[in-house]
């Protein structure tokens, strides 16, 4: 029997039970308290568990991501406004969004380096980055994690210069 429609079953047998705690807020807010603490004492086992089955379950997850774009609709148009979004709150300009949104969702290597990205990933030294000036805010490169640390160095770096410099020769 699919666990799915296990719990479907146990849930229909038990409606009088659940029913209490359907409007309960602070049932709610219990169990939002509780599974966050869970994540957070089992952060990596969780990370690798969930790694685990995407990687047992390639075309499953595959179909689950198609069958969310169909469900979606207008899936890439939302990506792209999710992306400008993020970018603009977080201090990015750009003269073409468009232009920026294409290039970063086609991009397949890293400008710096050349090394193979992987796209929409929150770990590792091969995600992609938008490297981008933190004084002016405009885009320089998409660019791998690595490249994207060294050139955030050097560049933390050539200000520290500039500012001792300030500080000891001009008055």
């Amino acid at each position: 029997m699919d666990n799915l429609t296990y719990s479907q079953k146990y849930y229909q047998e038990n409606k009088d039970k659940w029913s209490k705690y359907k409007n309960d807020e602070n049932y709610k807010q219990k169990q939002k308290e509780s599974r966050q603490k869970y994540y957070q004492k089992n952060k990596e086992k969780v990370k690798e568990k969930a790694k685990q089955y995407r990687q047992n379950n390639l075309e499953k997850v595959k179909e689950y991501d198609r069958v969310r774009a169909e469900r979606d609709g207008n899936r890439k148009q939302t990506q792209r406004n999710r992306f400008i979004t993020r970018w603009r709150c977080a201090g990015i300009k750009c003269d073409d969004w468009d232009k920026l949104v294409d290039k970063y969702m086609s991009i397949t290597h890293c400008e710096t380096c050349n090394c193979e990205l992987i796209k929409y990933s929150m770990s590792g030294s091969n995600r992609l980055c938008l490297e981008h000036c933190h004084t002016s805010g405009y885009v320089r490169s998409l660019s791998c994690h690595n490249c994207n640390m060294k050139i955030a160095k050097v560049d933390k770096f050539k200000k520290e210069v500039l500012l001792n410099l300030h500080r000891h020769f001009i008055v």
